[in-house]
């Protein structure tokens, strides 16, 4: 008998110093869920990576993985693999078809539990709510952490490499289209929203209904994002902002995730701590300067809302 749920990863990009992406995925994936009710699927992008494989099966022992042929250049190189194991996944029988980044996992049990059971009837889709990008693409479960009905896209012939040949002049990410055609058939899309009580930037480092972290951008080379102003300076204030927070992912997960959920790092000091420990991340000293200008303005930020409430919630939401 199948598993529930096939969950569906692509591991692929640049991996932070400090660790791999898929492979903190894949043990937070084993600690929070139960066994029997998934089964994994990977594609390896990373094809020169040593030990790729010992390492996933030491976490998932019955993982099916998957990588492209010998010389093949995908057309995308997320939506393509995500068809593939689709296609492979599908005539297992798994009622649920779960996408996880790389870069994102659950942060503590019941995630994949709670998708499932909303998850039913009219309801054919939910999880991440990616409706940052709002001012590109409308709001739309995101990949990072998707659940959908296999009876919903077999109804209505979905694919998971649409976005490798969009219509012309449509703006589309990986999987957008599933909750655009849900919505236009009068189907119901559950979001889980972006819930972490403080934040370092708008897309980067977000946890969903307090069940799913992702990092964003965490595999990238280039870090922008639809919305913002193309300068030197936000592509390099984004990239400090990546990396120094996956840097706090590796180092000391259970201090940031209590930051972003909490707003605050076990108090005044605790968090005075925290930040003082970033603006002495590794690199040169105009790094370093960036990085401790950033993040006091988000202590003078905070204290402010503190004083007046939600009357910054726009300067908020702008960060």
């Amino acid at each position: 008998m199948a598993a529930p749920a096939a969950i569906l990863i692509v591991n692929g990009g640049v991996d932070p110093p400090g660790g791999s992406w898929i492979e903190l995925c894949l043990s937070q994936l084993t600690r929070t869920t139960p066994k029997g009710s998934y089964q994994v699927y990977v594609w390896n992008n990373n094809l020169g990576e040593r030990g790729f494989y010992k390492s996933i099966q030491t976490h998932v022992s019955d993982a099916i993985l998957f990588e492209p042929r010998k010389g093949e250049a995908l057309r995308h190189f997320h939506a393509v693999p995500l068809q593939r194991m689709y296609e492979v996944a599908r005539p297992r029988g798994h009622h649920w078809i779960v996408t996880l980044d790389s870069d994102a996992h659950p942060v503590k049990p019941g995630w994949l539990e709670l998708l499932i059971e909303s998850t039913t009837g009219d309801c054919v889709l939910s999880g991440v709510w990616r409706d940052e990008l709002s001012d590109g693409v409308p709001p739309y479960v995101h990949a990072s952490g998707l659940c959908v009905q296999r009876a919903f896209i077999e109804r209505f012939d979905l694919r998971f490499d649409r976005v490798a040949d969009p219509p012309i002049g449509k703006k589309m990410d990986t999987l957008s289209d599933f909750t655009e055609v849900a919505i236009a058939n009068g189907l119901q899309v559950l979001p889980w929203r972006r819930s972490n009580k403080a934040q370092f930037h708008r897309l980067i480092g977000g946890i969903y209904n307090d069940f799913i972290y992702h990092h964003g951008a965490g595999s990238r080379r280039n870090t922008l994002f639809w919305g913002e102003m193309d300068t030197t300076f936000r592509r390099k204030l984004n990239t400090v902002i990546a990396s120094e927070t996956a840097s706090m992912v590796f180092s000391r997960y259970d201090s940031y995730m209590h930051f972003l959920r909490s707003g605050l790092d076990n108090g005044a000091a605790g968090r005075q701590r925290l930040l003082q420990w970033l603006a002495r991340g590794s690199g040169t000293p105009a790094r370093r300067s960036i990085v401790a200008l950033l993040f006091s303005h988000i202590v003078l930020r905070d204290r402010l809302r503190a004083s007046y409430g939600r009357k910054l919630e726009a300067l908020a939401g702008s960060q």
